[in-house]
């Protein structure tokens, strides 16, 4: 049994793909929840549409650090991709990719960026929502 010390509701809005060479979906609701188990460790899980109108699941660690009322940090973990091999270049086990990349979060507003292989695009971000309960 993990203890949590704070819980957290993230709420997937949309993205924006950077130079994209084709045109992907960036409306990706979706929803995560997060446990810190220690200060400025979170184990984040959750599923969203992705860029291809399918669902994605995720399961991501995420070290933070404050900066006034920034908090910055980086991710990662894996994520369920279906289709993975056919859509995506990254290594991949199955429909199982790694994913990665930072986040900057002010208040209740989550800003995440994870960098792409230049084919499709160069980097997407995602906004997110995030509420603690």
């Amino acid at each position: 049994m993990i203890d949590c010390l704070s819980l957290y509701l993230t709420v997937s809005l949309g993205s924006a793909h950077i130079n994209a060479t084709r045109e992907l979906n960036e409306n990706n609701p979706g929803i995560g929840v997060g446990c810190e188990i220690r200060e400025n460790l979170v184990l984040e899980g959750g599923g969203l549409i992705n860029s291809y109108n399918d669902t994605t699941s995720y399961a991501i660690a995420i070290m933070t650090r404050d900066y006034g009322k920034w908090e910055l940090g980086v991710f990662g973990g894996i994520a369920h991709y279906p289709d993975a091999k056919n859509n995506i270049n990254l290594p991949s086990v199955g429909d199982f990719i790694p994913a990665g990349g930072v986040q900057a979060a002010r208040g209740p507003f989550l800003i995440r960026l994870i960098p792409q292989d230049g084919i499709i695009s160069d980097a997407v971000l995602i906004f997110q929502l995030r509420a603690e309960f």
